[in-house]
């Protein structure tokens, strides 16, 4: 850290500590979950604006801001910066089908961020006795 000294009516001041500098702020739409990274990828995700310093990258950053002030912190949750399509589902996050084996259960997000589940059984109309599992198990109807 540099010192400075000030002159004034012919006296030099001892040296003083220059103040640490505002590194000023860079923003970032970015795609926003308070609840998990499946919402954040595969269900529909919050639009929003964080800021960091700008020295950072999204992908170093020490903190998330709400603005470029920087004197709040952005909300707990999960950030992404890489979703090119927007905030929305990825384009393979909504399968058609998705493979259970027997007797247990598969819970997903659909593509409009609603828990799914689907309990597979001998009984299920889509059970594979060759496989021991229930195959193409539609996921979502709209993901069609």
């Amino acid at each position: 850290m540099a010192n400075y000294r000030h002159q004034n009516n012919s006296v030099l001041a001892t040296a003083v500590p220059c103040a640490t500098c505002f590194v000023p702020s860079i923003s970032v739409t970015a795609c926003y979950s308070a609840t998990d990274a499946t919402v954040l990828c595969c269900g529909a995700p919050t639009s929003t604006v964080v800021y960091f310093i700008e020295t950072e990258t999204f992908a170093n950053a020490t903190d998330f801001y709400t603005s470029a002030a920087r004197t709040t912190k952005s909300p707990d949750g999960y950030y992404s910066n890489d979703l090119a399509a927007g905030c929305g589902p990825t384009p393979d996050c909504c399968p058609d089908t998705i493979n259970v084996q027997v007797n247990t259960t598969a819970t997903w997000v659909d593509c409009n961020g609603v828990q799914q589940t689907y309990a597979c059984s001998t009984n299920s109309a889509e059970y594979s006795a060759g496989a021991n599992e229930c195959l193409q198990v539609p996921r979502n109807v709209s993901c069609l």
